[in-house]
């Protein structure tokens, strides 16, 4: 089976337009494809191209809150991230003068960091919306960001300690993500690695283990899309 490669790790995406391309990539291509183009090629308004092409990427963001569930947390949602992105666009030449101003362009390393950073707070910033049971439970969220926290070795110790094996697993994922990364990079390797059958079929049984013990034995959470 040839499946096409739906995520490409989002999260170190270093604009919401690069996260749009890391995330969900069946979908964005659908909403581009059925949404988007049409939106863009239409002739009956006379508009320039430009505004237009903003226009149907925010008109977009906002189909694909809908897509995920007709309640109006999603169309926030959606309309946040077409904030961004119409924003990001319109402000385009103001960012990197700023950024050349302040003399970030010299540390690209420094510069690529803050990107990612801001993308992902700003990502983040959205999931509220998107997790929230009204749009009253999001107000109260986003209203209240900076109101209880504790330090952050007591928050820390608090989160670990209520599920302590759940952290250890989840661990050790990103420890085998991250191994997995830096062989991907290096697939001479790998393939050597993979030819030799007991790591192969220990990969399997470890896998089939995993689903096991992560998806049969937690039946009582409800698979996520189920409420789309």
């Amino acid at each position: 089976f040839s499946l096409v490669r739906n995520f490409d790790r989002p999260y170190m995406a270093t604009s919401i337009q690069d996260f749009w391309k890391r995330w969900h990539i069946s979908l964005t291509s659908w909403l581009t494809d059925y949404v988007y183009t049409p939106l863009t090629r239409q002739r009956r308004f006379k508009i320039k191209f430009y505004t237009m092409m903003l226009a149907g990427l925010f008109v977009t963001f906002v189909v694909s809150g809908i897509w995920h569930g007709a309640q109006w947390t999603f169309v926030i949602w959606g309309v946040l991230h077409g904030t961004y992105i119409v924003t990001s666009l319109l402000l385009q030449k103001q960012r990197n003068g700023f950024v050349r101003w302040i003399g970030l362009t010299k540390y690209p390393t420094l510069h690529r960091a803050v990107k990612i950073a801001t993308t992902f707070l700003l990502v983040c910033f959205a999931y509220i919306w998107f997790r929230a049971n009204s749009v009253a439970d999001g107000l109260y969220i986003t209203t209240h960001l900076y109101t209880g926290w504790t330090s952050p070795k007591d928050g820390i110790k608090e989160q670990v300690g209520r599920d302590q094996p759940n952290f250890l697993l989840a661990l050790l994922g990103i420890a085998v993500v991250v191994t997995a990364e830096i062989l991907l990079g290096q697939k001479d390797k790998l393939r050597a690695l993979l030819d030799r059958a007991w790591i192969r079929w220990g990969l399997y049984y470890a896998g089939a283990t995993s689903i096991m013990v992560l998806g049969v034995l937690h039946t009582q959470q409800q698979f996520l899309y189920f409420r789309f």
